[in-house]
């Protein structure tokens, strides 16, 4: 899937920015949480993609040294009731 994800998404205007191959560890902050500067918004909603909500460790602004399973599902809750009033 990995080296056939642009061209599957491509209908939908994504594009391939880079691919790192990471050994170990969280990957986190790919689609960061920011206002002005981030990829979704405080809503986890996509700045760039309407009704597009991204959920999980890629929209955290940063790292901490804590395990971010807590943290994603708190995340996803609080989605899930954002999404429920919308």
């Amino acid at each position: 899937v990995q080296r056939d994800i642009e061209r599957r998404l491509s209908s939908f205007g994504a594009r391939l920015e880079r691919v790192e191959h990471v050994q170990g560890g969280h990957l986190i902050g790919t689609c960061r949480m920011g206002k002005a500067d981030g990829v979704v918004d405080p809503d986890l909603r996509h700045h760039g993609v309407e009704n597009l909500y991204v959920s999980g460790a890629s929209a955290f602004p940063t790292y901490s040294p804590a395990h971010p399973t807590l943290t994603i599902a708190a995340l996803a809750i609080r989605l899930g009731r954002h999404l429920a009033r919308v």
